[in-house]
Parts: C-alpha cells; sequence; structure tokens
C-alpha cells in the first residue's frame, strides 16, 4: 500500500495502534504498507496531521515511547500472553474513543 492509498481514517488508526503499543512490524502486515512507512509516520516525517489519541501532530512523544518500552518490558516479565492482551484492549478503547 502506498502512502496515497491510505486513508486518514485508517492513518487515525494505525497511528492508534502504535501508540497503544503495538509492534511497527505488526502494524505494516495489518494495513498492509511497508515497515518504513509506519516508521516515517511514527516519526512524523508522514501523515503528520493526523492528530495522535493525545490531540498531538508531528512524531510521537518521545515519553510515550518510553512509557510503550516500559509496559512492554514488564508485559515481557509477566508473559507475552500479557502483551497481546493489554494492547488489544488500549486499541480497542482508543477507538471506542475516537468514534
Amino acid at each position: 500500500m502506498t502512502i496515497a492509498s491510505l486513508t486518514p481514517a485508517q492513518v487515525a488508526a494505525l497511528k492508534a495502534r502504535i501508540w497503544a503499543g503495538e509492534f511497527h512490524r505488526s502494524v505494516a502486515s495489518q494495513y498492509g504498507c511497508s515497515l518504513p512507512l509506519v516508521h516515517k509516520i511514527a516519526q512524523g516525517q508522514r501523515w503528520a496531521e493526523i492528530p495522535w489519541p493525545d490531540g498531538s501532530r508531528g512524531a510521537i512523544r518521545e515519553s510515550r515511547m518510553r512509557a510503550i518500552m516500559r509496559a512492554r518490558m514488564k508485559a515481557h516479565r509477566e508473559g507475552s500472553e500479557s502483551v497481546s492482551k493489554s494492547v488489544t484492549a488500549r486499541v480497542k478503547a482508543i477507538l471506542e474513543a475516537a468514534e
């Protein structure tokens, strides 16, 4: 999928998944786009005009990335099943709030 073939709604959902802590590779495969494109979206180099779930624009906040990494490490220590459950729950909550 090219940049032009992603809709603003898809980019907003993609950003919600990144915000919730989903891995970039997983997000790329779900939306049928390249991993580098997902990285560029997260870094604010593409689709910067679409806001993150907190309303900010551009690159994802470094403080948010640190929080995601801490949550991933904690979930990893608790077992990999809890990682996918917690990410799924956060994505669902973010997407429901956006509707």
